[in-house]
Order: C-alpha cells, then structure tokens, then sequence
C-alpha cells in the first residue's frame, strides 16, 4: 500500500476518508506535537496514522522539520505537527531546528506535550519552558510506559489522577497503549469545521522530501559519532515512469573530505547499502519500484553557515537590532 493511497486510512480500515455530514458537528484543527529529542514523536505520529510518514531513529535531533501527518475520519481531521526535539542550541542549525518549533506553534489549536517517562518523571525541560504561557491548551503525555516497573508506574498514574481531566496521558506510542484515548482527548481540542487539507491525503510532503528522507534515515542507522548530524539529504530528481522502475536522484551533503570517505565505505559498500535499504523504503511509499541514484557531495560546515542553511531550507531566527543609546 502506498502512502499516497487514495483509500488509505488508520480510522477507516482502508475505507475512503470521506466526512459523512451525518450525527455532531464534523472538527478539524491542528495539534503540534513538541518535546526533547527521543521521546518518541515521530514514532507516535506513525502510529496514529498507521503508516510511517516520519523517520525514525535512535539518534537525537533525528527529525529537522515539521511535517504535518494527517488524521481524518468521519467526525474530524487533525493535522499533526512533527516537530524537532528541543535543546539548548549549540549551533547555528540547532538553532534553525528550535525556531522550526515556534513556527509549528504560531496558530494551532493545541500542543501535545510529550515526555519520556523511563527518564525522570516530572523533571521541567525546555518544552515546559516554551510552553509555560502557551495560548492554547497542553496536554501532557508521559510515553514508553511499556519500560516502566510497577512501582515507577504506580507513581505516574497517581500523578495522572491529580492532573485535569482529558489534560494528561500515559501512553506506548510504539504497542498503542493509550493512544485511542489521546487522539480522543485531541479531537476535542479542535473547533468546528470542515477539513483543512482533502480528506484523502495523509501528508502536506511530496514523494521528494520522503525519497530524501529516507536516505538520510538510513545514514543515520549506519553511522555512528559525528557524521550522521553533518548529512543533509536533498532529491535532486523523481521521475514517474509507469512502464518502468521511477529514477529517483539524491544527494547527500557532508561537511567534510573525511566524512565521505566514512559514508561511501571501503569499495563503496556502505553506501550501497544504505541504498539497498533506503530504495526498499521509497519502494513502500511510492507503492512502484524505484531505481535509486546516489551521490555524496561536500558543502564545507554547511551547518555552521547560514547560507548553507539557508540552502537546505533552514532559517534561522531573526535576531532584533539592538537600539543605540
């Protein structure tokens, strides 16, 4: 089944997602999903939907854009922004990341506060600092209870207990647990109305940007220290061929000579492993087979020079002028 499936759906059981008219008032809104790196957002917006429209890994910083994943049924549509997880930048591009965050606020109608409850509980991180005046409601949802002991979860439910109703939430995003009452919880946060993207797309993102980012995702599986967080991926090519395999082109940057040489592998095996993986991913998406072309370049630490960044499609904040005394 591919992504783009006009009969794909997590709520319908493969039925069209088509709003019937019929019974309450139809809801459609968006909810932004916002925590630190690794707690699990990506992993949650792909088991909401059903299917994987995020990259997903064990690295932090894995997820560098927002990316909208698309819930309908036939009583609302939310739309869920994938967001970067918050640090305290230490670059310019981790700057770049955070501010993508405050994009993904500005207008939505809620924000899904998520945390790693097999770390500290209750610890404050920067999400709870970006949120602490937040405009519209947060619910906060506490994830991997599947890791937790009886003792540390009896402690998180009676936490849960003192908290407003339908406002906290345990959860597994990666067995389901707790997810059925969350999205409920969501779907109330959204106003009345008809549905802000068709009803049968499950994602704002072109096959482009997931061809690129499943090549990047299997980087980031391969690789270990610094390379991974050096790699930007960009699709320079897609070509629909219905008689035949899609050509698909892509990129992938590394800041340094010595970088490539570790990406590309001895008789380039590591790479060509990466696109054997990476080609049966875009295979899924794309639902059609795929002849996958790659190429690594050098951009000289693009993720320290702004207009490196700005290359990638990562903006950073404009900094406000200081007045002269």
């Amino acid at each position: 089944m591919s992504l783009f499936d006009d009969t794909a759906s997590a709520s319908s059981g493969g039925g069209p997602l088509l709003p019937d008219g019929g019974g309450a008032a139809f809801r459609a809104g968006m909810i932004a999903i916002v925590g630190e790196p690794n707690v699990g957002k990506s992993t949650l917006l792909n088991h909401v939907l059903g299917c994987k429209i995020a990259i997903v890994s064990d690295k932090p910083q894995t997820t560098r854009d927002k990316v909208a994943g698309i819930l309908t049924d036939e009583r609302a549509q939310i739309v869920f922004l994938d967001t970067p997880g918050l640090v305290q930048p230490r670059d310019k591009l981790h700057e770049a990341l955070v501010a993508r965050v405050h994009e993904a606020l500005d207008g939505v109608d809620g924000v899904l506060r998520l945390r790693d409850s097999a770390r500290n509980l209750f610890e404050p991180g920067e999400a709870d600092r970006l949120l602490a005046h937040s405009p519209v409601p947060v619910v906060e949802v506490w994830n991997k209870v599947d890791l937790l002991d009886s003792r540390r979860r009896g402690e998180l439910d009676r936490e849960i207990a003192r908290r407003e109703a339908g406002r906290a939430f345990v959860i597994s995003a990666l067995n389901g647990e707790g997810v059925a009452a969350l999205v409920e919880a969501l779907r109330a946060l959204c106003p009345e109305g008809p549905p802000l993207y068709d009803p049968e797309e499950l994602s704002d993102r072109d096959m482009r940007y997931f061809a690129a980012e499943a090549v990047r995702e299997k980087v980031f599986e391969h690789l270990r220290e610094e390379v991974p967080y050096s790699v930007a991926t960009q699709t320079e090519e897609f070509v629909e061929r219905d008689d035949g395999k899609h050509y698909v082109r892509v990129l992938i940057y590394v800041e340094h000579e010595s970088q490539k040489g570790i990406l590309i592998g001895r008789g380039a095996e590591q790479l060509k492993q990466i696109g054997r993986e990476a080609r049966a991913a875009i295979e899924e998406l794309a639902d059609h087979p795929v002849f996958l072309d790659l190429h690594v370049k050098v951009r000289k630490n693009w993720t320290k020079r702004e207009t490196e960044l700005a290359r990638f499609g990562y903006r950073l904040p404009k900094r406000r002028r200081k007045r002269s005394a």
